[in-house]
């Protein structure tokens, strides 16, 4: 094999790294929400600063938990998952999937077809956490996803070898934490370079 040393250049080929973590809510855990009925999603796609807010929410959520946030807003990233992530069969199960947990929880839930319609070819949301979030979750964790205390997703973009940045290391640092209290079934870790 030959190795050719490359002096004076730089390394172009950056990737992103997204890291979720999720606490695993008590199994018992059902109260999520006041009222019987949410429709999603919980925004008019004309309203320039909500669209601006989901737009914008990979970065957002860094500067806090995700957890933070009211149950119509992961509701609506968990929608707008799918619709960055799936064909229509597969996106219209995992709706129906969501629909079935809050059924569970005693919520009817509403999709709004017509408004996820208009929002389907904005595709502006911000590096890739829709992507990430409609990959990593599985079936069974959007339940834990939308119940748990403790949500956190941060990314960084390594851009030529660059080192993570301050909300990223927070996240490890967070996890590193956990898994000194936790045993692992207790945490959901996903993490993807893209």
């Amino acid at each position: 094999m030959k190795i050719q040393k490359r002096i004076s250049v730089f390394e172009t080929n950056s990737s992103t790294n997204h890291t979720l973590c999720i606490v695993r809510p008590d199994k018992g855990k059902t109260a999520v929400h006041s009222c019987t009925e949410i429709t999603i999603p919980n925004f008019d796609p004309e309203d320039k600063e909500q669209l601006e807010f989901y737009e914008d929410f990979g970065w957002k959520c860094q500067e806090s938990s995700i957890s933070e946030y009211d149950l119509e807003t992961k509701l609506t990233v968990l929608a707008l998952a799918g619709l960055n992530n799936y064909d229509t069969y597969n996106f219209i199960g995992f709706m129906l999937k969501i629909q079935e947990v809050m059924t569970e929880l005693g919520i009817h839930l509403t999709v709004d077809y017509k408004k996820l319609y208009k929002l389907a070819d904005h595709y502006l949301y911000q590096d890739g956490i829709y992507q990430f979030i409609g990959d990593a979750l599985a079936n069974d964790d959007i339940r834990d996803f939308l119940l748990s205390d403790d949500v956190r997703y941060a990314s960084y973009c390594d851009e030529g070898c660059a080192e993570p940045d301050d909300e990223y290391e927070a996240l490890e640092n967070h996890i590193h934490e956990l898994l000194k209290t936790y045993d692992r079934e207790k945490l959901i870790i996903c993490n993807e370079r893209f």
